[in-house]
């Protein structure tokens, strides 16, 4: 009997070596699943950085920048220098305008035509002007803004503090102003401007009584790397052309005007040591000063 059960036993122990039972040693699954994880989370950031929504522009150094659908700067402006700059869709400056406090133009024998005194809110963009004829009040500008910090209307105000014109604009998609439209102080459609753009450059302006005929048109003419080299305004039997030249710092230092093809003169830029346009003079055909415009910041 014990034979038959040391015999048993034997057996017994060499089936159990034979057989494949699952070893508890647990295998790589806990590596796998926290791979798996990891890609989820990765899944998920990329969704949520591809939903966060695109910045239409931001405060940054002094500086307000706005931005297209496709995140490319299309216009900055310059906070400390009253300077605002526009770009095309490939970041190329294509024109930029002076935000002074004040501006005068003055004649060649110091006799004021105009002043305009501008002032500022707390976002440091212009709120109001004040504009001055022969040193007396003419009327009062009045700026309003969109959520998105574009300018939307002008409210233009006599003397009297009653509105008499008003000016609204709208953009499109990307955030340049297409259509600015004039309007009497009873609602009255005026006359409206129409923006064209090529490559995101300004290409050409469309000047549109209230009934739709055309009273005028400016084209914008660039050279191959994209900076303004012409201007041509047609008003009727008007045919003028502004052309541009640049000093060595890229700054446009003289504009030459032609009326109908005939050199009329040309308009001296002067800067200041911050590249704020300071001065703006009119020299004729003989080189006399016909009229100065001078901007203080």
């Amino acid at each position: 009997m014990k034979k038959f059960l040391i015999f048993f036993s034997l057996l017994i122990f060499i089936g159990c070596e034979t057989l494949d039972i699952p070893s508890k040693t647990p295998e790589k699954l806990p590596e796998v699943e926290t791979e798996i994880k990891e890609e989820i989370k990765e899944e998920i950031k990329t969704e949520i950085e591809e939903e966060e929504p695109s910045k239409t522009y931001e405060i940054k150094n002094n500086e307000i920048l706005f931005y297209s659908k496709e995140q490319k700067v299309i216009k900055r402006i310059d906070l400390i220098k009253r300077r605002e700059e526009e770009f095309n869709d490939n970041e190329i400056l294509f024109s930029t305008s002076p935000i002074p406090s004040s501006y005068e133009k003055i004649l060649k024998n110091n006799t004021q035509i105009q002043r305009v005194s501008n002032s500022f809110g707390k976002n440091k963009l212009i709120k109001s002007s004040k504009v001055y004829l022969y040193g007396y009040l003419d009327n009062t500008i009045l700026y309003e803004y969109d959520s998105l910090m574009r300018l939307s209307s002008e409210k233009y105000i006599d003397p009297q503090g009653k509105l008499y014109t008003k000016k609204s604009y709208n953009y499109n998609n990307n955030y340049r102003v297409i259509e600015k439209k004039i309007f009497d102080a009873k609602g009255a459609f005026l006359e409206e401007e129409v923006f064209s753009y090529t490559g995101g450059t300004l290409s050409k302006v469309t000047v549109l009584s209230g009934d739709g005929k055309i009273l005028s048109t400016k084209n914008f003419i660039y050279d191959n790397s994209g900076t303004l080299k012409e201007e041509r305004f047609i008003s009727g039997k008007i045919n003028t052309r502004l052309v541009y030249k640049k000093d060595s710092l890229g700054r446009v230092d003289r504009i030459s005007e032609y009326s109908s093809g005939k050199y009329r003169g040309y308009y001296k830029l002067i800067y200041d040591s911050k590249e704020r346009l300071t001065e703006k003079r009119f020299y004729s055909t003989d080189q006399a000063v016909v009229s100065r415009e001078i901007y203080k910041y």
